[in-house]
């Protein structure tokens, strides 16, 4: 039985324990499309795109920003990034100042040009199944990455996947603050929607990830509840993501 979206998300992590199958977040864990929404949606400042080509950036925050949003297409069977112009935006104060732009500049007429038609021109698929729309505001004056937005073109059990070996190494020593650092790489394939699950107490501060060899390593901490044994850390971690699940 082929699953469905919303199935993917639930199954695919149902806790930080390894526990499967659940509807719920357990023991204050976070599911997956929780740690997605707290990166794309759940922030000061979104960006995403329409089909249409059209492309918003909105300030909720109650000062103003300046800084820019990146694009990129990640393309899954190739295993690479093609940058597209980037969009400088100045806001004022939100709640719900947004700016509008072309994705890429491109107008055709009095609109913008449709996905459809871009994608070809970066080596993808008219339909978007084998490639991954980022999307990053970035602040002006600190470089610092604000939100990330990696779109899907098409429902999971339509994208082009192929098969990654996706590894996780934990750190041999805990950080100053008490968290671990865990090392994800993926070789062969871009990998999407890492999943790092663990039976030791905590947390880990960033999961889902997506993961493409070109760009490189992905490092997220593990956040100890407890004293943590880096030796059962490490025996531990369990890595899923999404070619697996479908």
């Amino acid at each position: 039985k082929q699953k469905t979206a919303y199935e993917i998300g639930v199954r695919l992590v149902g806790s930080e324990m390894c526990i499967r199958d659940s509807s719920q977040v357990v023991g204050g864990r976070w599911k997956l499309l929780q740690h997605m929404l707290r990166e794309s949606v759940f922030t000061d400042l979104t960006a995403t795109c329409t089909w249409a080509g059209l492309c918003y950036v909105r300030n909720d925050g109650i000062t103003p920003f300046n800084g820019t949003v990146t694009f990129d297409l990640v393309r899954l069977r190739v295993g690479d990034v093609v940058p597209i112009p980037a969009w400088e935006v100045s806001l004022a104060p939100g709640p719900a100042t947004m700016a509008w732009q072309c994705l890429g500049g491109q107008r055709e007429g009095q609109g913008c040009v449709a996905l459809e038609i871009q994608l070809p021109q970066h080596g993808c698929s008219a339909s978007g199944a084998d490639c991954v729309l980022r999307m990053a505001v970035v602040h002006a004056t600190t470089g610092a990455v604000v939100s990330t937005n990696d779109a899907l073109l098409v429902p999971p059990a339509h994208v082009t996947l192929a098969r990654a070996r996706v590894e996780a190494s934990v750190a041999d020593h805990v950080n100053v603050d008490g968290t671990v650092d865990v090392t994800v790489t993926a070789v062969g394939a871009p990998a999407l929607y890492v999943v790092l699950t663990t039976t030791c107490a905590g947390r880990f501060s960033r999961n889902g990830l997506v993961v493409v060899p070109s760009v490189g390593a992905v490092v997220v901490q593990f956040v100890p509840w407890e004293p943590v044994n880096l030796a059962v850390l490490a025996a531990s971690v369990r890595v899923d993501y999404l070619a697996e699940n479908l």
